[in-house]
């Protein structure tokens, strides 16, 4: 695995400078792994803008070959996301009930060796009960959910003295959703990098 991305995002790199790396002088991978050796390059701001729309082309025409991932993934999102939507609204009533904050931070840096996390693909009666006695028996609860498209994934932190637990709504696996997932991860890396030739 490079240094700056997932191993996912490497066998992704690998796939697509073989399709649009000899486009240009130099490979995705190396212009993305060494961007200060490229930075006097003339032009290399379009370059990278470049790269980065042949990469969202590439893996748009993936996707088009997966219709049955594509439809599961669609399919397993909007169940994902009516659960979080379901959770969200229940722990926030139960913070309010129990005076626990919740909060929404951009991120919380913590001991994770000690975290207990929940997974879960459906709500019942008994997962409602759980959640209120974690609520009840939390310093606060933090709220990680976050958006893939149009469909909210949940994630909760519920702080505790000695072991915190995190209860996340379950996301099947999916060859489309990793697609999905290297796409964002590179058009980071490429916003990055055009940032950084920006000065």
């Amino acid at each position: 695995m490079a240094d700056l991305w997932s191993d996912y995002t490497d066998a992704l790199l690998k796939d697509i400078d073989k399709s649009i790396g000899e486009k240009y002088d130099v490979q995705i991978r190396e212009l993305l792994g060494n961007l200060p050796k490229y930075t006097a390059k003339q032009n290399i701001g379009i370059t990278i803008s470049n790269m980065k729309e042949d990469a969202n082309n590439y893996i748009d025409n993936a996707l088009k070959d997966m219709p049955n991932e594509t439809r599961a993934l669609d399919d397993s999102m909007s169940r994902v996301s009516a659960i979080t939507a379901q959770l969200s609204q229940n722990i926030s009533m139960q913070t309010r009930q129990h005076n626990v904050p919740f909060i929404r931070p951009l991120d919380i840096i913590r001991s994770t060796g000690s975290d207990e996390e929940i997974q879960i693909n459906t709500v019942d009666d008994q997962l409602m009960r759980l959640v209120e006695k974690m609520v009840e028996s939390s310093n606060m609860v933090a709220d990680f959910s976050y958006t893939f498209k149009d469909y909210k994934i949940g994630s909760w932190l519920f702080d505790r003295n000695q072991k915190n637990y995190i209860l996340t709504v379950f996301v099947p696996q999916n060859d489309a959703l990793d697609l999905e997932n290297g796409r964002q991860e590179l058009n980071d890396l490429f916003d990055s990098a055009a940032n950084f030739v920006r000065g």
